[in-house]
């Protein structure tokens, strides 16, 4: 006689949400991201980085190069990702509104996050807020994933198992470990770990 077995661990491996974090180098003249995706009950499934020098040019002001260089990187992180993930969560200090808005378009909600009650939405975005030990503020395009949605109940599982954005300080440390590991190679091209 056997004994059937449903593999529950097949369940948490099939759908993941992507954290993209950003991290400026030491001398503010490069920047490095992480794209990391974590299944339902936050276990990592994939993890790609890249990093890229802000090219220093005299015609552009500075805070467009810094945003021409998160463009590019996002969209080679992203280019590089083997599976799509039901939501991309992203932090409101670390990017800006028209990167997902006008820039780059996915077909999966984003999300930049923000524990801060000055941050601002762009008039594009939806807000929604996550309470609890620490008061999140949700800035969604297209749009909030509905209640009963897949997207909505891996967000929920994320914070009740793990905390929204904890998965950003692994993905943060992620970065620090592989770039102290590739210092010498400075070309832009992304890479899993």
């Amino acid at each position: 006689m056997t004994i059937r077995i449903e593999d529950s661990d097949s369940r948490h491996r099939s759908d993941a949400v992507a954290y993209l974090a950003f991290v400026d180098g030491s001398d503010s003249k490069s920047v490095a991201v992480a794209l990391f995706l974590v299944n339902e009950i936050g276990e990592p499934v994939q993890f790609i980085y890249d990093q890229a020098r802000i090219p220093s040019a005299f015609l552009w002001r500075p805070e467009d190069l810094r945003r021409h260089t998160i463009c590019h990187l996002t969209k080679s992180v992203l280019g590089a990702c083997p599976m799509v993930p039901r939501l991309l969560l992203c932090m409101h200090s670390e990017t800006y509104p028209e990167l997902f808005t006008e820039q780059i378009r996915l077909e999966i909600p984003v999300c930049r996050v923000s524990d801060s009650p000055d941050a601002q939405k762009s008039p594009r975005e939806a807000e929604t807020h996550i309470n609890g030990g620490r008061p999140l503020r949700m800035f969604w395009y297209p749009a909030a994933p509905n209640g009963d949605t897949r997207e909505a109940q891996l967000l929920e599982s994320l914070r009740t198992r793990v905390g929204a954005i904890e998965p950003f300080s692994r993905a943060r440390t992620g970065l620090a470990q592989t770039l102290g590991s590739n210092r010498a190679n400075q070309t832009s091209r992304p890479r899993t770990g």
